[in-house]
């Protein structure tokens, strides 16, 4: 499922290039990653990310334009889903 994100009043970017963009209203701050970043913490290639996007496998927010950003909660979502519990000895 996709989320486009609207009425972005202000853009935060930190030191370590983490996007935060804060919602008017009664939205809630959400943690966006570039698709450089979300594909580098996921371990998959860029490609791969868009794919998911046009695809709509994945969560994602187009803040303006073509930019594309992946809320890092599905990031977490990702890496949760995909965890294979170890074996019991």
């Amino acid at each position: 499922m996709a989320t486009l994100c609207y009425n972005v009043s202000m853009i935060e970017i930190s030191n370590d290039h983490e996007v935060k963009f804060l919602m008017r209203g009664n939205q809630l701050n959400h943690n966006l990653l570039t698709l450089s970043q979300a594909a580098d913490t996921l371990s998959v290639k860029v490609s791969t990310l868009r794919k998911w996007v046009l695809l709509r496998k994945i969560t994602y927010c187009k803040p303006g334009g073509r930019v594309v950003r992946i809320p890092a909660s599905e990031i977490t979502r990702l890496q949760e889903t995909t965890m294979v519990p170890r074996l019991e000895a």
